[in-house]
């Protein structure tokens, strides 16, 4: 009689119990990570095999010019409206009543091109009528915040919108204004500006 047939039929049916040993991986794994490490290592003997920090980048790198003055962006009128202005004088321009004067239809920003530059460069303060409504407050100086090219495109912008139809103003003049006035430390009054 054999060892099978002298156990019972219920252990012979039973798996061997589980024993620790060693379970190799399979050939494919070990496969694909050789092939993965060689494929590192040739491009890194080939691409950045010359001690360059830049690794496999071989882009050339070109010193660049400064552009011309022509070609710089022109300042957005609107853009600066929306970021400086329109806080206090609306998107429709119309201001708040009572606070802030309005600039569609303002005879400050229809008259003289020159006025609205000044207040933006010096701010302005005290008293002032502005389409038969009187408003009294203060506007911030904007002067050292804005460049010419800023000033010129905004008092250009809302020269242009609400209804407002008259003449641009531009960078070069600022530049003057800014010059003329640049000793002026205090804001503008309406007085001064009628001047």
């Amino acid at each position: 009689m054999s060892e099978i047939d002298s156990k019972p039929k219920a252990i012979v049916r039973e798996n061997p119990e589980p024993e620790e040993g060693r379970n190799p991986w399979p050939y494919a794994v070990w496969l694909f990570f050789g092939i993965m490490i060689g494929w590192g290592v040739t491009y890194m003997g080939l691409l950045a095999g010359d001690g360059s920090l830049l690794g496999g980048d071989r882009r050339t790198i070109v010193a660049s010019e400064p552009l011309a003055a022509d070609s710089m962006p022109k300042a957005d009128g609107a853009k600066v409206f929306q970021n400086v202005c329109m806080a206090c004088h609306q998107q429709t321009g119309l201001g708040v009543p009572g606070a802030f004067p309005p600039l569609a239809g303002s005879e400050w920003v229809n008259g003289d091109v020159h006025i609205p530059a000044k207040i933006i460069l010096k701010g302005l303060q005290g008293s002032i009528e502005v389409k038969g409504a009187s408003f009294n407050g203060v506007m911030p100086t904007f002067g050292e915040q804005l460049k010419d090219e800023e000033i010129a495109a905004v008092v250009t912008y809302i020269r242009t919108q609400w209804g407002n139809n008259t003449g641009p103003l531009t960078a070069a003049e600022v530049k003057e204004l800014r010059e003329k006035y640049k000793d002026k430390t205090t804001p503008w009054s309406a007085e001064e500006l009628k001047k």
